[in-house]
């Protein structure tokens, strides 16, 4: 897959959303990390641990956003950016940097008409101008010349002349030459294998617009869905997530032929249950994408097979799993029978309370729905980290907290809603969620009278590290609180945010912050350190010169110039002494001279 931009997405990101602690061990885990899907703003994977951990990562396609995500380790559900959500980044960032994926952003500015825009123009432009028999001869002379061309004519011909058998055999042994692969695909070779099998389907997508076309491609459909799943499960390293993108693709594709031309409704229904009760978990498949072309036959052939699975299960004393637990749940809500939809939604080891609140606010059953967010509140279900993630993927496990502060509100209970923003503050003091207790507050008039007893109340917690209160009092501008945090508790994975303070009202300390870093930065051998280092070393002689004073000049300029006493003066012999130190590595001194330190 063509990544356009990692956006957010880079290592100083990571280190900064994980303390230093876990983002070393995050380091440590990227070879554990498996069937990694990457897409634009996200990538999903598997960590191997102590357990096979779920990771998904979130990025801002803006540079200075942030990075989030969701796993369910045990550090993650206290709240923390975990080290397997390291792993699954620095991971992205390898696998881009080995496709060479990553593609420079263009300046923005006045827009120019592309050269194949002005092209397609001429072209326009020269056709128009052809008579029918010199329009018959170039397109004769083109499919001569062009087997793609040739095909596209053939099908469409043999189409309009009724021989929709010979189309589909045609598509079919198209779709078999090009998954016909039987060795293992390593991850360059998956990839292109993956534009090969997506070439195919573009050809086929067009003829989804007749139910003809639609009956002869969905044959090919099928066939390339079904084989690259069972390849994606043996033999294929689809790290770059390309051959899932295209069996994705293919089996909606094959969705839409079945609705454009149904196929038998029972074979259909028995397929479809089958094709799902076997789900190694991808491609997502949906009941809604089907029902048009299932009919009520073969909506029965598919409920029989789901209540079959479901007696199987319960024979056993399991629940059922993840595929058929949204079969069963797609059907209530196709038979519009809320009760069986949150008795679904209710098992496992945590309910989906998200769900339920909604499912029971739409039926207009208020009063269970409020029942159901208490018990979400009471059971610490209701969101305190990513909050971003968890409002584009939707209600589920966990309640939006100002979701749940809007309907305690609507309730005529605002006392409750901002009860419970203290107390998820209290549980997790992030600006987040900071922001949180600020916005229900003020929906009472105290937003500054809470957001000043929620930073009185950190202050007078025993942090381990002053991370959380500096943190706290940068998001509110209040500098020298953070400070005194740090003075206080010490920094950890902070220390940059502190550090790069503009005004900085104390360059000193910020300057032996980042001396302490990149000394950290050293400790690991090999180039990348040496690179990091340089890279902190100069935004270290920046910051000098900034409290010095100097505007302008270069790396070099005017640092090689800095008075005597001067702080870039007091960097550049600290430099110096650090080239002593590591002059056995010749790694650290290229990369300082690379950068003109």
């Amino acid at each position: 897959m063509r990544i356009e931009s990692l956006g957010s997405l880079t290592e100083a990101a990571l280190a900064t959303a994980a303390d230093g602690a876990v983002y070393g061990r995050g380091q440590g885990l990227v070879d554990a990390v498996g069937e990694l899907r990457i897409a634009d703003g996200e990538a999903t994977a598997t960590v191997s641990g102590t357990f096979p951990y779920s990771v998904r990562l979130t990025w801002q396609q803006d540079e200075d956003g942030g990075v989030a995500g969701d796993c369910n380790c045990p550090h993650h559900a206290s709240g923390a950016f975990c080290k397997h959500l390291v792993a699954v980044g620095l991971a992205v960032l390898q696998a881009a940097e080995r496709s060479g994926a990553l593609v420079q952003a263009e300046p923005v500015g006045v827009e120019e008409p592309a050269p194949e825009d002005e092209a397609a123009t001429a072209v326009e432009a020269y056709l128009n101008g052809l008579d029918a028999d010199q329009l018959r001869e170039l397109i004769l002379n083109l499919a001569d010349s062009n087997a793609e061309v040739f095909r596209s004519l053939s099908t469409t011909a043999s189409l309009v002349g009724g021989d929709v058998e010979a189309v589909a055999a045609d598509l079919m042994a198209q779709a078999k030459s090009v998954t016909g692969v039987r060795r293992f695909l390593g991850y360059r070779d998956a990839m292109d294998y993956g534009k090969d099998v997506g070439d195919v389907l573009n050809e086929l997508e067009p003829l989804l617009d007749t139910a003809d076309g639609a009956k002869a491609a969905a044959p090919a459909l099928l066939h390339i869905t079904t084989r690259l799943r069972k390849q994606m499960e043996r033999n294929i390293d689809d790290s770059s997530g390309v051959v899932g993108d295209v069996c994705q693709r293919a089996v909606r594709l094959y969705a839409r032929a079945c609705c454009a031309s149904p196929p038998e409704p029972g074979k259909l229904g028995r397929w479809l249950a089958k094709f799902r009760l076997d789900s190694p978990g991808w491609p997502s498949v949906t009941l809604a994408e089907f029902l048009p072309a299932l009919g009520n036959k073969g909506l029965n052939v598919y409920r029989r097979a789901a209540a079959k699975a479901e007696a199987a299960a319960d024979a056993e004393g399991k629940d059922p799993d993840f595929e058929l637990k949204q079969m069963l749940l797609e059907l209530a809500d196709h038979d519009g029978d809320v009760d069986r939809a949150v008795q679904l939604l209710s098992l496992g080891e945590h309910a989906q309370y998200g769900a339920i609140v909604e499912r029971l606010l739409a039926a207009d059953r208020r009063r269970e729905a409020m029942a159901y967010l208490d018990r979400a509140v009471a059971e610490k279900r209701v969101s305190t980290s990513n909050l971003d993630y968890w409002r584009r993927r939707g209600g589920g496990y966990w309640i939006d907290p100002l979701r749940a502060a809007e309907l305690y509100r609507e309730d005529g209970s605002d006392e409750d809603a901002l009860d419970m923003a203290r107390a998820l503050f209290r549980r997790a003091p992030t600006p987040e969620m900071l922001d949180v207790l600020t916005t229900v507050g003020a929906w009472t008039g105290r937003g500054n009278a809470e957001r000043d007893e929620a930073l009185a109340w950190a202050e007078q917690q025993s942090w381990r590290s002053g991370d959380p209160m500096i943190e706290l009092a940068l998001h509110v501008g209040d500098v020298e609180r953070a400070w005194a945090a740090a003075d206080r508790w010490g920094v950890g994975y902070a220390w940059r945010q502190l550090a790069d303070v503009s005004p900085q009202p104390r360059p000193d300390d910020a300057v032996a912050l980042y001396r302490q870093a990149i000394e950290e930065t050293l400790i690991p051998v090999g180039r990348k350190a040496a690179r990091e280092a340089a890279a902190l070393a100069t935004h270290m002689m920046a910051l000098a010169a900034a409290a010095d004073g100097v505007a302008g000049g270069g790396v070099t300029q005017p640092y090689d110039s800095a008075p005597e006493g001067s702080r870039v003066a007091g960097c550049r012999a600290w430099l110096a002494d650090l080239r002593e130190q590591y002059r056995r590595r010749p790694t650290v001194r290229e990369e300082l001279d690379r950068v003109g330190l």
